[in-house]
């Protein structure tokens, strides 16, 4: 299939111009002045993976909510895995399930297993932005999952993606590579969503092989912590000393007019991955920002392993940022 191909289906609300969501965030000037201005957004577009599972779901919501507030359209991607498929047809495989049982797969069963998985996909993109503002569309495409996903990209796209969890090493490895790609080479910035919902508590010294301990969010925090302010869910900037982190620094101050959130930096002078989300989830962090090719990142798979365990959304940016006004 080419990307000519692929399916594409686009929600009702798209090209009525009522429905452009107002987030009234000020600027600094504005707050001066008495006068509401929205910054300028660079972001036009968010392409969010779309498939089941809740951790996929949490991703799905998280892009979402950040469409409405970026003034953003959404395009959910399922893609269709071509290796997979062409897997099907060797007389050797078969399916084993969790419980062990094993039955043997045929490109026909294989197929209809996957457009039913795109189907539920596709509801459930229908059912997360049900009832909001965003501009969104549903796009069915056939290739590498991750390939698909940054494929055809723009420079102003923000892709965002559930990060994988501890029992997926292969995805991981996958999606660190992906990532490295994307903001090395197709200048793309990218958001590793991890798990927002666990029940570990609010336990400095937790185990980072426990879930992390945050409720929510950054974009999910009116609806799940209504009873607390924004200004209790910093956005932090991983400051490595660069000049990259001072650009990251000057897009966080952007970014948190528009999310109405308070900007902190948190020095890192170790590349420790696991210190390093300890410190932002402890930090009660509500999104974190890494300049491109930060310090603190040792190895490709560190981006993976914090967005797993800091508690909060984790956006990547790319290296060819400037000072000029994104969000």
């Amino acid at each position: 299939m080419t990307p000519a191909d692929n399916e594409a289906e686009t929600s009702n609300e798209q090209n009525d111009p009522s429905k452009v969501p107002s987030t009234g965030a000020p600027s600094t000037s504005a707050r001066q002045s008495g006068e509401a201005v929205k910054p300028k957004n660079r972001t036009t577009r968010i392409i969010v993976k779309v498939e089941e599972g809740v951790q996929a779901r949490i991703a799905i919501k998280e892009a979402v909510q950040l469409a409405t507030s970026l003034h953003a359209s959404l395009t959910g991607r399922y893609i269709e895995d071509s290796a997979l498929l062409n897997s099907a047809a060797l007389s050797f495989t078969w399916e084993v399930s969790r419980s062990g049982q094993k039955r043997k797969i045929t490109p026909d069963m294989l197929a209809d297993d996957i457009a039913k998985e795109a189907e539920q996909a596709h509801l459930i993109l229908q059912e997360i932005t049900h009832g909001t503002d965003v501009d969104w569309s549903f796009e069915k495409r056939q290739g590498e999952p991750l390939e698909e996903l940054v494929h055809d990209a723009e420079r102003e796209d923000l892709l965002v993606l559930a990060a994988p969890d501890l029992v997926h090493k292969a995805e991981e490895i996958s999606i660190a590579h992906m990532l490295r790609a994307a903001t090395t080479e197709n200048h793309l910035d990218v958001m590793l969503v991890g798990d927002l919902n666990s029940q570990t508590g609010h336990n400095p010294n937790a185990s980072l092989v426990n879930a992390p301990s945050f409720q929510g969010g950054v974009l999910s925090i009116l609806e799940q912590l209504e009873d607390q302010h924004l200004e209790s869910r910093p956005l932090f900037v991983v400051d490595d000393g660069s000049s990259q982190a001072e650009i990251c620094f000057h897009i966080a101050q952007q970014l948190a007019l528009v999310l109405g959130m308070t900007v902190r930096r948190l020095v890192v002078t170790t590349q420790d991955a696991a210190e390093i989300a300890h410190a932002l989830r402890r930090r009660g962090a509500g999104l974190a920002l890494f300049p491109a090719g930060c310090k603190g990142l040792k190895y490709d798979t560190d981006a993976t392993r914090i967005a797993r365990h800091a508690g909060c959304a984790v956006l990547f940016l790319t290296a060819d940022h400037s000072e000029d006004p994104l969000f």
